[in-house]
């Protein structure tokens, strides 16, 4: 039976430490991946606004799509949330002037240029 000098159990100790903390990271990781969305969807709500005005910002070779209403600023964004792909088509749809009920999740965040994102809309006939 061999015993184990103790530099040799230092370093047994300190990689089982080291998986340890390699373990909480990836849970930590894997617990913000499933609930960001979450949030996401728990903070969706339904708006209705008039849209006053609109833009495409850039932002090195990324587009967002703003739109401006009386009711806040919005963004019109591809979701992984809730897969939808065709922003542009969103955004195109939408005319300045009219007034929608809109289905719309996240929340506002100045510091980082954060937008509530239009998931649909819906033109409201007056």
């Amino acid at each position: 039976m061999k015993i184990a000098s103790g530099k040799e159990e230092m370093k047994m100790k300190k990689l089982k430490g080291i998986t340890v903390i390699q373990a909480i990271v990836a849970i930590v990781i894997v617990a913000i991946l499933l609930i960001i969305p979450i949030a996401e969807r728990a903070s969706e709500t339904t708006v209705t606004f008039t849209v006053e005005d609109k833009a495409i910002k850039r932002y090195d070779e990324d587009d967002k799509y703003l739109v401006y209403t009386d009711n806040g600023t919005y963004e019109i964004t591809d979701s992984l949330v809730y897969l939808r792909w065709d922003s542009s088509d969103l955004y195109g749809k939408i005319k300045v002037g009219e007034t929608y009920e809109a289905k719309v999740y996240g929340w506002r965040i100045p510091i980082v240029s954060s937008y509530k994102n239009i998931v649909s809309v819906t033109e409201v006939n007056e």
